[in-house]
């Protein structure tokens, strides 16, 4: 329903008040606030300031464990579908609650995949000692998590020589 909105030009205003109908018989469907993010990337009218408040609003309902978690997948989501490599240059996201959502993630999901994208978005930040910790922990990269642009595995050599330069 929400990719209908879209597609047919309602407002952000309109996809979000549908959004939160759907979740008032179902509060903590995840699904919806996922869904909901592609929406409010720029390509269909959304700023950061709405994804911001939305990410926050998809929040209030948890738990703060997990909370953060839900912090965590919402951006990098908007990372996957649209921001890339300018995630923290072109939004409000915060890298101190991003850190800790992924930290969870990883303590709660142990596979490959929150492990390889921890280690990008360490990077991304330039926050190097992360970054080093979550590639240490890499069986094999993800090449998935590293970008879907055709560079993942440039992408994950040039975190792994940054990262582990003293």
């Amino acid at each position: 329903m929400l990719e209908v909105l879209m597609f047919r030009k309602a407002s952000v205003d309109q996809r979000l008040t549908a959004a939160r109908r759907i979740l008032s018989g179902e509060p903590n469907d995840e699904c919806i606030y996922r869904a909901a993010i592609d929406g409010l990337m720029p390509r269909w009218g959304g700023t950061p300031q709405q994804l911001e408040a939305w990410v926050r609003e998809a929040m209030r309902p948890l738990p703060e464990a997990e909370s953060i978690m839900r912090y965590a997948r919402l951006y990098n989501d908007a990372a996957v579908y649209y921001y890339g490599q300018s995630l923290f240059d072109k939004t409000q996201v915060r890298w101190s609650l991003m850190r800790q959502g992924l930290e969870r993630l990883v303590a709660v999901y142990p596979g490959n995949y929150w492990r390889n994208r921890s280690a990008v978005l360490a990077c991304m930040v330039k926050d190097r000692e992360v970054a080093a910790a979550a590639l240490k922990t890499i069986d094999k990269p993800e090449l998935d998590a590293w970008g879907s642009d055709g560079d993942a595995e440039r992408n994950y050599e040039i975190c792994s020589r940054w990262a582990t330069q003293s």
